[in-house]
């Protein structure tokens, strides 16, 4: 973030629901809390300092 305020990302996890065989997962951890939108999506409100940087993770773990 070049900016000299903070501002907020929106991040969206497509591709998680590709049929029966992947429906079968969690979320493991993830940096910052995220809301599941639909079956084949997630969405993440990631805070960016000013004149900074951010590393987001996320993980997931499935049987398949």
């Amino acid at each position: 973030n070049a900016k000299s305020v903070p501002v907020e990302v929106d991040l969206v996890q497509t591709g998680l629901d590709r049929g029966r065989w992947s429906r079968d997962y969690r979320v493991i951890s993830e940096d910052v809390p995220g809301a599941q939108i639909n079956s084949d999506q997630r969405k993440w409100v990631v805070p960016i300092p000013a004149n900074g940087k951010r590393e987001f993770r996320v993980t997931f773990a499935t049987r398949y």
